[in-house]
């Protein structure tokens, strides 16, 4: 009687680990954007005494900032922060030049403005960063 074999030896070994793979593939960069916003762009040159603020206000259960590295010991410390309508501070974590990259805060927003800033007012405070909240809205 013939019938619908398994695949035996090393080519069924190969056909598993190829599709693994392929699963692989496919579902982690699903995985990994589902939900990640940015915050004022990708790789956006921020100045200094300046901002990148999301357009509305947002819910988010996670921050993350990329800083271009390697980032000088001179460099001043950034923020991720959450503001309130009307503009008032709700909280703000500060990202420093040795914290890597990318760094996290782990502070829900709760209908905010999500912002990262350079508050430093000197020209070496310059660098480019992405900013992004894990949005649940």
């Amino acid at each position: 009687m013939r019938g619908h074999s398994q695949p035996r030896g090393v080519r069924g070994i190969l056909v598993f680990a190829a599709a693994l793979v392929a699963t692989v593939v496919v579902t982690v960069p699903v995985a990994w954007a589902v939900g990640w916003e940015n915050v004022g762009g990708a790789g956006v040159y921020i100045p200094a005494a300046s901002a990148l603020i999301t357009t509305s206000p947002v819910y988010s259960s996670d921050r993350r900032l990329y800083q271009t590295q390697p980032v000088p010991s001179s460099a001043p410390v950034l923020t991720e922060q959450y503001n309130y309508p009307d503009g008032s501070l709700y909280a703000r974590g500060f990202v420093y030049w040795n914290d890597g990259t990318p760094v996290y805060w782990d502070v829900a927003g709760g209908n905010k403005y999500a912002a990262c800033g350079n508050q430093s007012t000197t020209s070496d405070s310059q660098r480019t960063v992405t900013c992004q909240c894990y949005s649940t809205t």
